[in-house]
């Protein structure tokens, strides 16, 4: 026996033109939300970069102050702390912790040869500094001391301020700290 077979020419499927319709609206669909999870990473590596840089600066500022608690004997002006040196002008200063001093940077003719350049952190660590070579791996923050200045109306009182800077994606950030330290006397 011989069975013919009808021929269908309505069979049910996909068109090219429905097909590429139903993949761009699937793109859509999950393009849009990588897109805002891809903008929650570059908020959330912001954010900890300017924590990172706060507590640099704050760091600084903390070092200064707990080195004047431990000379407090010896009087404001005999730590070295002499705003003549460190100025609110275009010169850059850091505080070296290893020297417990101020320090300007070799870029500003001062001749005292201290590298301002990046912060360097110990892979054993993660503490930052300017320490370089085996185990340290250079980061992506400077620190600086930006104004160092006795108050007029207070001899006793030092405004000093610490910016700590970075970049990222081709854009330069910073963040500024103020302190006001008071000289300790004993009586």
């Amino acid at each position: 026996m011989i069975y013919l077979k009808k021929q269908n020419n309505n069979e049910s499927g996909f068109t090219i033109l429905e097909s590429i319709i139903s993949i761009f609206i699937l793109l859509t669909a999950i393009t849009g939300p990588l897109a805002y999870v891809t903008s929650g990473f570059k908020a959330a590596r912001q954010a900890e970069n300017q924590m990172i840089a706060y507590y640099l600066a704050v760091e600084t500022i903390e070092e200064i102050k707990f080195y004047r608690d431990n000379n407090r004997v010896s009087g404001w002006e005999s730590l070295g702390f002499v705003p003549a040196v460190v100025n609110s002008g275009n010169d850059q200063f850091d505080w070296d912790s290893s020297t417990s001093s101020f320090l300007g940077c070799a870029s500003n003719g001062t001749g005292q040869g201290h590298d301002c350049g990046k912060l360097y952190i110990k892979d054993t660590t993660g503490s930052y500094g300017y320490a370089t070579g085996a185990g340290y791996t250079e980061s992506i923050f400077t620190r600086d001391v930006i104004e160092y200045t006795r108050d007029s109306n207070n001899p006793d009182e030092y405004i000093i301020t610490i910016r700590t800077s970075w970049e990222d994606l081709n854009r330069t950030y910073d963040v500024e700290v103020t302190e006001h330290i008071f000289d300790v006397h004993t009586f």
